[in-house]
């Protein structure tokens, strides 16, 4: 994929100029200070005193101002959609509702149920009277198996399509666009786990269960969470620098149509959009890695406890010794992954399997009252969610998973918010579909079987391509 022109780059400067001002304590989201620490030399902080009330507080916020290229902004109203069926009817308030722009992008489009049920809803608010303008990005790669009939019709009834890697689906195969949202009149936004498709919907059978022969008519288990206030915008510029990407940018009048005024909401959360663009040839936005530097942050930050759900957990070599490293100062860390019977991708269980164990023999050596680690895996129901919970105070929610993939090769998005009742609603969450899964001990990998043993030796080796 080449460049943008010198054009392009001209009118996205004028668009970034656009936005609105920031106050002191915000750091712009294309640059970082000139005194901002090395992006690889976040280490597991030491332990030290600290009062609950400056858990994740201003100093937290302002290391990931520096290491994420993100801001927090203050008067969120936020809210976490557990499961297909809460987000989706979410969904379609939010676009029913929409009076000027529906930014919808996901990695899978698929042609199911689902997937047309939404291209139909999204043409329909295109020929409204007044219409709304909707742009939808999805990526050619994630939705190969899609009949490009739905994409046809969209564009048809006045929906803008764009697609990454149309035309060159070898292009550059192993950097995709994994980001999933939802940004209506840039004032609400949904962003986490769910592509469109009938297993994310709860409606099931989706292809890639049909493809897998994993059908479970329930549907996945999966998060996404919706906030409205400032924060949305912050989601409305990902998603127009996505777009921008693919073709000709915005324009002012456009930029301006899709960034209305914002008012805060007395008392909301502080939320931040944080966005992973490895591979991106805007050098002032260093992109890679982002999402890794803001949970090693958090892990390291956490002085209770850590509540982990995570599809394909493949952790990287910094994310095991942050985990490692929290256990000895003292935190509870709870990991909630896929079993190989219930992921729809089993090499990645396998794969996380090997880790497992040093993992779990790091904390059984902890003597007391260090903390602990525990692994569990859902063994009937897949677990397609993206999340995670420190210290009853702060959550993760997004498109990224803990594994090597989504840290360092694909585009991701993640939402990062200091709101201890939805930390509080996570952790639950966490015990309530703990009862579809069997704890992971060092007694259970001694029992597994020698060729599962030499399978997950294996795939570690291909655990950076995972």
């Amino acid at each position: 994929m080449t460049g943008p022109s010198p054009a392009e780059r001209a009118r996205a400067s004028t668009a970034q100029q656009m936005r609105p001002p920031q106050t002191a304590k915000e750091v712009p989201r294309t640059r970082l200070p000139k005194t901002a620490a090395p992006r690889d030399t976040v280490q597991p902080a030491p332990p030290r005193p600290i009062t609950r009330d400056e858990t994740f507080g201003p100093a937290f916020e302002a290391a990931l101002d520096d290491q994420t290229h993100s801001i927090a902004r203050a008067g969120n109203l936020t809210n976490v959609l557990f499961d297909g069926k809460a987000s989706f009817t979410e969904r379609e308030r939010l676009i029913l509702g929409a009076e000027r722009t529906i930014h919808l992008q996901t990695y899978i489009f698929a042609s199911d149920a689902t997937g047309w049920r939404t291209a139909r809803l999204l043409a329909a608010r295109a020929e409204a009277k007044p219409p709304v303008t909707v742009r939808v990005i999805y990526d050619a790669v994630g939705s190969d198996d899609t009949d490009p009939a739905i994409f046809a019709f969209m564009r048809k009834h006045g929906v803008q399509v764009r697609a990454l890697r149309e035309t060159a689906l070898f292009d550059r195969l192993n950097a995709r666009w994994h980001e999933k949202n939802l940004i209506v009149d840039g004032r609400a936004a949904i962003e986490g786990g769910m592509n469109v498709g009938d297993e994310y919907s709860a409606s099931g059978g989706g292809w890639i269960e049909k493809c897998f022969k994993k059908v479970q008519p329930e549907g996945w288990h999966d998060t996404d969470v919706r906030f409205a206030g400032p924060a949305a915008q912050e989601a409305q510029w990902d998603f127009i620098r996505n777009w921008n990407r693919l073709g000709p940018p915005l324009s002012e009048d456009e930029v301006r149509k899709a960034l209305p005024p914002v008012p805060a909401y007395a008392g909301g959360a502080s939320v931040r959009v944080v966005q992973n663009r490895p591979n991106d040839d805007e050098k002032d936005f260093a992109g890679t890695r982002n999402i890794e530097r803001m949970y090693l942050l958090a892990i390291n930050e956490a002085k209770t406890s850590i509540t982990i759900e995570n599809a394909y957990f493949v952790p990287t070599p910094k994310i095991r010794r942050a985990l490692i490293a929290a256990a000895e100062r003292g935190v509870h860390v709870r990991i909630m992954t896929n079993s190989a019977e219930a992921s729809d991708l089993s090499i990645e269980s396998y794969a996380g399997r090997y880790w497992y164990k040093d993992l779990l023999k790091a904390a059984e050596k902890l003597p007391a009252p260090h903390g602990s680690i525990e692994i569990h895996e859902m063994k009937t129901r897949m677990l397609h969610a993206k999340t995670a919970s420190f210290d009853g105070t702060y959550v993760i929610v997004g498109s990224a998973n803990l594994n090597h993939r989504s840290m360092r090769h694909d585009s991701e998005t993640v939402v990062g918010m200091r709101e201890p009742a939805l930390a509080l609603r996570m952790e639950r969450h966490w015990d309530v579909i703990d009862e579809e899964a069997e704890p992971v001990t060092l007694e259970t990998l001694k029992n597994d079987p020698w060729y599962i043993k030499l399978w997950s030796w294996l795939l570690h080796w291909f655990a950076y391509f995972m």
